[in-house]
């Protein structure tokens, strides 16, 4: 059963892990420089000439026939579905040998993978950032891999600039097997004294819900298993949250695992044995809601209003519907439809008064549109953004207004409407190193930029810790040298400025400059990469020699772009 989508109010994004060096950086730098030969020394070389590499296994064939809604489905290799089968393991070990031998026999790339991974070890991430409380209780929390870790560790601070403190490190963890273990989701609290998460063995992704006590790091004795999707939404008083589980998690690996989910809500310090029943399949009539949809309630901290979706799997567009939250903790909700499937919705956010919604029907560029909670519909709800030339892939509802994560020519970009009528767009940016507030409504800005300590070192002066973050509304004003700092420092020089010619995103400065018009200006360093990836790069200049040589050269001044 494929993952549901993400619940609101998040904002959709991709993981900012410690990720290879993207294909398009390295044929942007090969195509705009003239590569050194390879220093394999002979004897080297001839040692991965005679190298053999060993045939992949062929599989068995076996197949299996089956007819679904009339037509008939083979499948040949159902016989892989048994972990138990005699050829299963020889197989997989036959793929990995053939796997491994193949990356051995090409030149130079043992010597270049151990640099990359040398570079990319000691650089800082950090992505994922929630807010919770206020003022002197305010708590900043986020996930953070660091230099020379294998995996990303929850962090907490007193506020973006005080000191980092790490609340749960699954590197140290086993469990009762000795098994390694993965946090694999975590939500704070609104008053940010409790953060509820998500624990699994073995890479099973089967989470067992436990809560944590910030301060004391003690974790409260209630466990819940089963809970892989479990989207938790906490109260606005922080006393309790609602999470949806399996239905019963002792049928793991039956194909009735993952039906009839129910919703459950939960309150700190009560056994999750007395947790009261919200939502499941057949027993509200008035609730469409199949068995292998995944329902989830949504709270916000400046509402008194409850948002349930039906999340159909891996489908983009999800029914929603609204009650009081008051009804729905006394279990007397009557929940009112707001939008089909039809309406093709794929995100949602709200806050005391309103809800947003994200649509691409009628739209596909996307579109977002304000309905009351009290009594609005999608039918007569008001358009707040409409379609654009960029295509609207998520946003997020902070105090100061809405952002917007719109896909512009093939990059990400960001753009705030502001509450006071303000529309900002920011430019293009690499959505991987951006770190998104969830605790949006009361945030005073939705996003941060999260820099490392890689990137610091040498061009931020009041830099103390390993990550900062710096708001949007600083944004403009230190990208540009803290960038030009750091590239300058790897020998790069700045490139002539780049043309993005309307119409034609493929459109090189050359091509631009026979009579095409001009859309949108934008300079070579205003475009970056993720600390992985100048991690990657800066392997690959050290070991070809190309320290300065990208000035200036054919197709190298969109190099930073791609």
């Amino acid at each position: 059963m494929a993952r549901p989508v993400q619940t609101a109010p998040h904002i959709p994004m991709h993981s900012a892990s410690a990720s290879p060096l993207k294909r398009r950086a390295l044929l942007a730098a090969a195509a705009g420089c003239a590569l050194p030969a390879w220093p394999l020394g002979a004897a080297a070389a001839a040692a991965r000439a005679a190298m053999k590499v060993p045939r992949p296994p062929v599989a068995r064939v076996e197949p299996v026939t089956e007819t679904f809604f009339g037509q008939s489905v083979t499948d040949p290799y159902r016989w892989m579905e048994n972990p138990k089968d005699k050829d299963w393991e020889p197989f997989m070990r036959g793929q990995d040998a053939h796997a491994r031998a193949t990356l051995a026999a090409i030149p130079g790339r043992d010597a270049l993978a151990q640099r990359i991974s040398s570079l990319s070890a000691g650089t800082a991430i950090a992505y994922g950032v929630q807010r919770a409380g206020q003022g002197s209780t305010e708590r900043v929390f986020y996930q953070v891999r660091p230099a020379g870790a294998d995996g990303f560790q929850l962090a907490v601070r007193a506020g973006l600039g005080a000191p980092e403190r790490i609340l749960i490190d699954p590197t140290a963890m086993k469990d009762a097997q000795g098994r390694h273990v993965s946090l694999d989701w975590w939500v704070p609290s609104p008053d940010g004294r409790h953060v509820v998460y998500g624990l699994s063995a073995a890479g099973s992704e089967d989470s067992v819900l436990h809560v944590m006590e910030v301060d004391s790091l003690r974790v409260l004795p209630e466990r819940v298993a089963g809970t892989q999707y479990a989207g938790p939404s906490w109260l606005p008083d922080s006393s309790g949250f609602f999470y949806a589980r399996v239905a019963d998690p002792a049928a793991r690996g039956s194909v009735e695992y993952y039906k009839r989910s129910p919703v459950w809500l939960h309150r700190l310090g009560t056994d999750a044995k007395d947790d009261v029943l919200q939502v499941v399949h057949g027993r509200d009539p008035a609730l469409p809601l199949t068995e292998t949809e995944f329902p989830s309630i949504q709270c916000s901290p400046v509402s008194t209003w409850a948002v349930l979706v039906m999340y159909g799997g891996v489908r983009r567009e999800n029914p929603l519907f609204v009650a009081p939250l008051a009804d729905v903790v006394a279990g007397r909700a009557k929940w009112r439809p707001v939008c089909a499937i039809a309406d093709e919705v794929t995100g949602f956010a709200f806050d005391a008064t309103d809800l947003y919604l994200l649509t691409t029907r009628d739209s596909p560029n996307g579109r977002v549109l304000r309905l009351p909670l009290d009594g609005g519909t999608y039918a007569t709800a008001t358009p707040v953004v409409p379609e654009g030339p960029r295509v609207i892939e998520g946003f997020a509802l902070a105090r100061d207004g809405l952002y917007l994560l719109e896909l512009d020519g093939g990059y990400h970009a960001l753009r705030k409407l502001g509450r006071d009528g303000r529309d900002e767009f920011f430019g293009q940016w690499r959505d991987d190193i951006l770190a998104y507030d969830r605790q949006n409504p009361i945030a005073r800005v939705a996003a941060y930029w999260a820099m490392t300590e890689k990137f610091l070192e040498h061009s931020y002066s009041g830099y103390q810790g390993r990550v900062v973050f710096v708001s949007y509304e600083e944004l403009a004003q230190q990208r540009e040298p803290l960038f030009t700092a750091l590239l300058t420092r790897l020998g790069f020089q700045p490139a002539q400025e780049n043309f993005r010619v309307a119409g034609d995103d493929s459109t090189t400065t050359s091509d631009s400059q026979r009579g095409a018009s001009i859309g949108e200006r934008v300079s070579g360093w205003k475009s970056f990469l993720s600390p992985p990836e100048i991690a990657a790069i800066e392997a690959i200049v050290q070991r070809f020699g190309l320290e300065n040589r990208l000035v200036n050269a054919p197709k190298a001044n969109n190099f930073l772009r791609h």
